[in-house]
């Protein structure tokens, strides 16, 4: 497994790659992810694993349960150029699409730098994203059995997703 991540990384990106927590830097550009669990761990055999593509990517990440990052609780904004947004999936899914906007806004409203923001598989909060958000990526389905988290299929995916967009990225994106 250690090698198709290595292969990953190696054709995904022409990056230099974090070591020891320290900022991915793509061409002067640096780079954070802020996400849910399907950004932090990957689901196979009916386990988690610690391992999922911001990793696979050298990217590194504060990934944990989207709802403690949506509730206003501090969290890691770290200043850097580029932060990724891969929440929605499952964090607000009981909420309406009201409180969804809201919550998202006020995230975005906390970032000062260039935002991706990752396409959740829900249509609901997809749209509010796509309507907040200037620049988002189309994640890929869920494939675990238990219809939320991804296998290490659907991680290298991801990876592979995102880094064909960071491979393009020049910096200068509207924050939405």
């Amino acid at each position: 497994m250690k090698m198709i991540r290595l292969l990953l990384i190696i054709a995904a990106l022409s990056v230099t790659a974090c070591n020891n927590g320290e900022l991915l830097v793509i061409e002067g550009k640096s780079v954070h992810v802020i996400g849910d669990s399907l950004c932090n761990v990957t689901y196979e055999d009916e386990r988690y694993y610690l391992g999922a593509w911001p990793e696979l990517l050298g990217i590194s990440h504060n990934c944990v349960s989207g709802r403690p990052v949506f509730g206003g609780n501090p969290f890691y904004m770290p200043n850097v150029d580029l932060i990724i947004l891969a929440l929605g999936t499952n964090d607000r899914r009981q909420e309406t699409s009201d409180d969804f906007r809201v919550a998202y806004q006020a995230l975005l409203d906390r970032v000062h730098n260039d935002v991706l923001c990752i396409l959740p598989n829900y249509e609901r909060e997809a749209q509010v994203i796509r309507e907040l958000c200037a620049s988002v990526l189309q994640g890929v389905p869920a494939d675990a059995f238990d219809g939320v988290h991804y296998t290490m299929l659907a991680q290298n995916k991801m990876a592979s997703i995102v880094g064909d967009w960071l491979d393009n990225y020049t910096g200068g994106l509207d924050a939405g």
